[in-house]
């Protein structure tokens, strides 16, 4: 999960946050991490991390 602008809900209603692939993981789908964040408890971090992002569009 990470924060954007201060937020971590997205304007969809999901929660912003960064995914590795699963496409390598035999029949796991990148897509069911937004399923797994809005069923478990996530801890935040003590501190928080900060990460560049480059915009782009897949």
């Amino acid at each position: 999960m990470v924060r954007i602008g201060g937020a971590t809900a997205r304007a969809d209603g999901s929660i912003f946050h960064i995914t590795w692939s699963l496409d390598q993981v035999k029949g796991r789908r990148a897509v069911e991490s937004n399923q797994v964040l809005a069923d478990k408890a996530w801890i935040p971090l003590a501190q928080p991390t900060a990460i560049r992002l480059i915009p782009a569009r897949f």
